[in-house]
């Protein structure tokens, strides 16, 4: 898959166009450019522009009517001025219907399959093969749209709004129509009182060829995917998804090369996080084999922590951030086989802004303490293996110990953790979070030797020591409930025990001069304002 970014590589081939090092940069420039075209575009140069790329959908369904592989010479058919031409016929919304045509993504994908199968190039490792895809998502996102019965509303939206992302906006179309149809089939429903149901479905025989090519090729995919020119793949990941569930002899290696372009890409969705979140839940179980995120190389590895990055805590305003906790998970999980040796520097930043999002999303209160408390226990799971890949692969002292433990608890990680369990009630089944929590302040004191413990977290012992009087003094209320008291029992070696594994915070903390006395007529958990 090569190094992509290699300056070597920057020369544009005749054929194929720029390389990858050089058109993924401009992929946002060239959006800019595209609106300014479509402010500037005349009714004449609008109706040769039309007329060019008609021809060339024309070609390329042709191509995806035929059996067999493509035919000798069709670069001089298809050529990269054909592909630019279709590309932005998306600027006119009067013009968007003429990419309704299922052979057109059929021909887009066996042109993508003719590149691979070259052997001098991989798909997106050129421009060429980007904008196969590019007219691919769009055929992709138009179908589904119109088989939904929204394509109309979508171009009407795009019509209202002629400075909007054209992109932007078939994605977030095509996002609701994936809601809907997913939440019927989660309902067992097969009628649709508006009518918004895929029908009939797509049937594209070439879809699991064009899964080979993105897991293949799953390095540029990434790099081509970053959040700041995301095409919105809701709608292809769901058809990819519906074309293995339909293939009886769909293995299990093939399931797994599925979720690995999957939770590559909800590591960089932005349009349409709604619907990427459900297919990844709905396809979660399939994940939880022995399968696992791979990295090609370093600079794939950097490549995933700077988008996970970007998706939890985006710069560009143009990128809404998570929709709520619960996709927090999916990313950190994702991002964190990815931690290798020369990734490390941006380790502190992600989880910056992990623990970030974790605040901000306890402070909003717009999730149930159920769902809010499973959201943590797995990103507190994943940071816990990042932690330990970060004491395995990096030898104290080495810089980034300390630049975890100072960047992390920044964030007053003692309240937090404190906060959550105050949220669990006796009776749940959260009780596990007190294990995890423990297991997570643990793999932080590991990242110091023990005799180091107390000068790296000893700043933070006045913030753990008011916790542990406030946990202690809640066994001393009187007439507290056997319930209750089991309850602060167990959350107090708990928070003992927390303090043992990153210093000398031990029960010997609980001896304080003044006791915190809670009133006997005040609920326990009400006691302490969240």
């Amino acid at each position: 898959m090569g190094n992509h970014s290699d300056k070597s590589l920057d020369k544009a081939h005749r054929h194929w166009g720029r390389p990858l090092a050089s058109y993924y940069d401009s992929i946002r420039e060239t959006r800019t450019s595209f609106l300014a075209q479509r402010k500037n575009l005349g009714l004449g140069a609008a109706m040769t522009l039309r007329t060019k790329a008609r021809s060339g959908i024309q070609k390329i369904c042709e191509l995806g009517e035929r059996r067999g592989p493509v035919p000798p010479g069709y670069i001089n058919v298809i050529t990269l001025s054909v592909l630019e031409s279709i590309s932005k016929l998306v600027l006119l919304p009067r013009a968007v219907g003429d990419f309704a045509h299922p052979t057109l993504i059929s021909g887009c994908i066996k042109l993508m399959a003719s590149i691979q199968e070259s052997g001098r190039v991989t798909p997106f490792a050129y421009e060429y093969g980007y904008l196969c895809f590019r007219i691919f998502k769009i055929a992709v996102d138009v179908c589904i749209l119109n088989r939904s019965r929204l394509f109309t509303s979508a171009t009407s939206n795009m019509v209202s709004e002629p400075l909007a992302d054209p992109i932007m906006l078939l994605s977030r179309h095509t996002d609701q129509a994936i809601q809907i149809q997913m939440n019927l089939e989660k309902e067992n429903r097969t009628d649709n009182p508006h009518g918004h149901r895929i029908e009939p479905p797509l049937d594209i025989a070439e879809l699991p060829a064009l899964l080979t090519i993105l897991y293949e090729d799953r390095k540029a995919f990434s790099i081509a995917m970053m959040p700041s020119h995301s095409l919105g793949l809701a709608g292809t990941l769901f058809l990819l998804g519906k074309s293995l569930s339909n293939e009886s002899s769909t293995t299990h290696n093939i399931m797994e090369m599925y979720c690995e372009v999957l939770w590559r890409y909800s590591n960089t969705s932005v349009w349409d996080k709604v619907a990427t979140q459900l297919l990844t839940s709905h396809y979660r179980e399939q994940a939880k084999s022995n399968w696992k995120p791979t990295f090609v190389d370093l600079e794939d590895s950097v490549t995933i922590l700077r988008a996970a990055n970007i998706a939890i805590s985006p710069d560009d305003n143009r990128i809404p951030g998570p929709f709520d906790i619960s996709a927090i998970p999916v990313l950190v999980g994702f991002a964190a086989p990815f931690v290798e040796l020369g990734s490390e520097a941006f380790v502190p930043q992600f989880l910056d802004v992990t623990i970030g999002c974790m605040w901000n999303s306890l402070t909003s209160g717009k999730q149930s303490a159920d769902s809010f408390i499973d959201s943590v226990r797995d990103i507190f799971y994943h940071i816990s293996k990042i932690l330990t890949s970060i004491t395995l692969l990096f030898p104290f002292p080495d810089p980034i110990h300390k630049q975890v433990i100072k960047t992390s608890f920044r964030h007053d990680l003692f309240e937090l953790t404190a906060r959550l369990i105050l949220m669990i009630s006796p009776r749940s089944g959260n009780l596990y979070f007190l294990g995890d929590a423990h297991n997570f302040f643990s793999k932080f004191g590991k990242l110091v030797p023990k005799e180091d413990l107390e000068d790296t977290f000893g700043d933070y012992f006045p913030e753990w020591v008011k916790f542990a009087d406030y946990f202690f003094s809640c066994l001393s209320v009187p007439g507290i409930s056997k319930e209750d008291r089991e309850f602060f029992t167990a959350v107090v070696r708990c928070w003992n025990a927390i303090g043992v594994a990153v210093g000398p915070f031990n029960t010997c903390a609980l001896n304080v001069e003044k006791k915190r006395t809670v009133d006997p007529g005040v609920s326990l958990r009400a006691s302490y304002h969240i």
